[in-house]
């Protein structure tokens, strides 16, 4: 056993706490209002769209050239 031998623990302990000892970390639950859902519904939308646009772009520029057959114009410029 240790030779010092503390009658008066108030003097080893510091100031009484003042509130809660532990303080447990929960995340806040997600609230998400109606502009926030409309957003969300929008955002995404638009994000398709542009996905969309973008392929329909990328097929046109990588399509490969109708060129009519050679008989076919001449008949078609005596014409006009």
């Amino acid at each position: 056993m240790n030779e010092r031998v503390h009658e008066n623990f108030d003097e080893l302990l510091a100031a009484e706490p003042r509130g809660e000892l532990v303080h447990w970390m929960e995340a806040r639950p997600l609230s998400v209002g109606a502009g926030g859902l409309s957003l969300a519904v929008a955002g995404a939308f638009a994000a398709g769209l542009t996905v969309g646009l973008l392929l329909l772009g990328l097929s046109q520029a990588i399509r490969r050239e109708r060129r009519m057959s050679v008989p076919l114009e001449r008949k078609l410029r005596r014409l006009s």
